[in-house]
C-alpha cells in the first residue's frame, strides 16, 4: 500500500475583510496590504503599473505589511499562494494618487463691489482638478461649490479671511486661506466743523481751507 497525499487548491485572498478588488489612496507612496495568510508559500509581486520596482517593509512573503510603490499611478499586485504542487493566485489594483496644491488670488475692492477670486493657480501632478469650493465667511466649510471653474466672483461684506479646498483625481483634497481685503469707501469732508458747502470771502485771492484729514491720499481740485 501507498499513502497518496492530495493537496487543496489554494485561494489565496490578497484583501483580506473586504469583497473590493480596487483601492483609492492619496499623498503617499506607502500603501498597508492585509492579504489572508498563505497556506503554503505566500508571494506578493507586481503585475503592471508604472516602471520600478516594489519595496516591501518586511519581505515580499509576508502577508500584512507596508509596500512602497515607485511612484504615483495605478497597479495591479497580486498575492500568490504555492504549497510545492498547487498554486493560486489573487490580484489587487491600488490607485495612488498625488495630493493637489491649493492656491488662488484675490482682487481688492471698495464696500458693496463683488471681489474677484482667481484659483488657476491650483495644481496637481496627476489627473487634474476636478471641484473648486470656497469658504467665505471662515467658519471651516467649504458651502459654496464653484464646480470645475476656477473662477469666483463674491462680495463680501468685509475683509476677512477666505479659504479654497479643491478636489483631484482620486477625490484627493487639498486647502489653503487668504487675508481678503475689502475697502471702506472714504467719506470725506472738504469744511471740517461745519455743515455749509458755501463761503464767502471779501479782499483776498487766499483762502484757507480746513479739510478732515483724508484716510487715503487727499487731493484738491477745481470742478
Amino acid at each position: 500500500t501507498l499513502a497518496v497525499t492530495v493537496l487543496s487548491i489554494p485561494t489565496p485572498d490578497a484583501a483580506e475583510g473586504t469583497v473590493s478588488t480596487s483601492f483609492d489612496q492619496c499623498g503617499s507612496l506607502v500603501y498597508t496590504v492585509d492579504a489572508v495568510a498563505a497556506t503554503g508559500t505566500g508571494t506578493w509581486s507586481k503585475v503592471s503599473g508604472p516602471s520600478g520596482a516594489l519595496s516591501y517593509s518586511v519581505n515580499a512573503n509576508t502577508s500584512d505589511q507596508d509596500i512602497t510603490f515607485p511612484s504615483y499611478g495605478s497597479y495591479v499586485i497580486r498575492w500568490s499562494d504555492d504549497n510545492g504542487s498547487c498554486s493560486g493566485s489573487d490580484d489587487i489594483t491600488i490607485n495612488l494618487y498625488p495630493d493637489p496644491v491649493a492656491s488662488f488670488t484675490a482682487s481688492t475692492v471698495c464696500v458693496g463691489d463683488a471681489t474677484s477670486f482667481d484659483a488657476s493657480g491650483s495644481s496637481v501632478s496627476i489627473g487634474g482638478i476636478t471641484n473648486y469650493s470656497w469658504d467665505l465667511d471662515n467658519n471651516g466649510s467649504y458651502e459654496t461649490d464653484g464646480g470645475t471653474s476656477s473662477s469666483l466672483s463674491a462680495t463680501l461684506g468685509a475683509s476677512g479671511t477666505v479659504g479654497l479646498q479643491v478636489t483631484s483625481t482620486g477625490g484627493c483634497t487639498s486647502t489653503t486661506t487668504l487675508a481678503v481685503t475689502v475697502l471702506s469707501i472714504p467719506t470725506p469732508d472738504a469744511a471740517e466743523g461745519t455743515v455749509s458747502t458755501s463761503f464767502d470771502q471779501c479782499g483776498s485771492l487766499v483762502y484757507t481751507v480746513d479739510a478732515v484729514a483724508a484716510t487715503g491720499t487727499g487731493t484738491w481740485s477745481k470742478v
